[in-house]
């Protein structure tokens, strides 16, 4: 239904440090393949590649469909408070630990929905991920002052929404849920602010990055319409539907629970998925959640600006001018100054 919209995702920045930082966090991913028993080393090498969408003969960047921001926070963070010269240790750590974060919030996500088997290799990545996230976080801990007391905290929320299984209304309570659900994303951003002494920036790192995740998870939904749809999954788009089309939504939820174990919902109801796209289509609801992705990116920019790391707001608001011009032709125009 929705297919041409796109953030610029991957790394772009000439910024030396930045671009260091990025380098870093692929070789975590080369590391921990190098940490496993040398029989699964080259069945592991191939997962992590094919989960990246990296093609053999390809550079290794596992990180090219993560948009920059979630990781770019942290080296504009450094660059801000210490200049160009940042200890090459800290970078290493910092990069390691967040490496492991972004594969392990994709992973656990793709295990928990089916899209990953939880077979012996798979399990032994994750596992070895946890390991290497631990070990790296424990020299952090270390040197800055209320360091675990971040890690736990972060752990706690992510784990707490992950394993709530209460129904969900509403999108603004959808969207609450989901700000936990990205907490382990906050873990080194919220280390490096601590590690800076800059205490000042650290409810304005926060908030940004929870709202640039925002504009991410509805984007994700946007894009992922029909294959949520397929599998009876509520998401941004179902929950910010009217009445009646929320009502048939309902109903085919219900019809979707009596399918027998092993069927496929779309199978079964292609009539079904086919009117609720086109009642989607008509309902306006699209539109009103591109407009909520602009408003988002928009406050995470300013609070980047608002502490400085105006480079860090530049590339968000290129982003945004990168997605709002991939809605053209979408149904229901929306405009960056809206």
């Amino acid at each position: 239904m929705v297919s041409n919209i796109d953030f610029h995702s991957g790394h772009t920045s000439t910024d030396e440090g930045i671009a260091y930082f990025y380098t870093k966090m692929n070789d975590a991913m080369i590391n921990l393949v190098r940490s496993l028993p040398a029989s699964v080393q080259t069945s592991a090498m191939i997962f992590l590649m094919h989960n990246a969408g990296i093609e053999p003969g390809q550079n290794l960047d596992f990180f090219s469909h993560y948009y920059s921001p979630i990781w770019s926070i942290i080296p504009h963070i450094m660059t801000r408070c210490t200049g160009a010269r940042v200890k090459q240790d800290f970078m290493y750590l910092a990069a390691t630990a967040h490496a492991m974060v972004m594969l392990l919030h994709s992973l656990d996500n793709h295990i928990n929905d089916g899209q990953v088997a939880p077979d012996h290799l798979t399990l032994l990545i994750r596992s070895q991920g946890w390991r290497l996230f631990c070990d790296t976080i424990s020299p952090f801990c270390s040197i800055i002052h209320t360091g675990k007391e971040i890690v736990n905290s972060c752990l706690n929320r992510y784990y707490a929404s992950i394993t709530t299984h209460n129904s969900i209304d509403n999108l603004e309570e959808y969207l609450r849920i989901f700000r936990d659900q990205m907490a382990t994303a906050l873990i080194v951003p919220l280390l490096t602010v601590r590690f800076v002494e800059d205490m000042s920036l650290e409810e304005a790192i926060r908030t940004s990055l929870e709202c640039f995740g925002l504009a991410w998870r509805i984007y994700d939904d946007i894009r992922d319409i029909k294959d949520d749809l397929n599998k009876g999954r509520n998401s941004a788009v179902t929950l910010s539907l009217p009445g009646k089309v929320r009502c048939c939504w309902d109903e085919f939820l219900k019809m979707g629970t009596i399918i027998t174990e092993g069927g496929n919902v779309q199978e079964h109801n292609n009539d079904s998925i086919y009117i609720l796209e086109e009642m989607i289509r008509a309902s306006g609801a699209i539109p009103v959640l591109k407009k909520r992705i602009i408003q988002e990116v928009k406050a995470a920019a300013k609070h980047a600006e608002d502490i400085g790391l105006f480079d860090l707001s530049d590339e968000m608001q290129k982003l945004l001018t990168h997605f709002v011009q991939g809605m053209e032709g979408d149904s229901g125009e929306c405009n960056v100054n809206d």
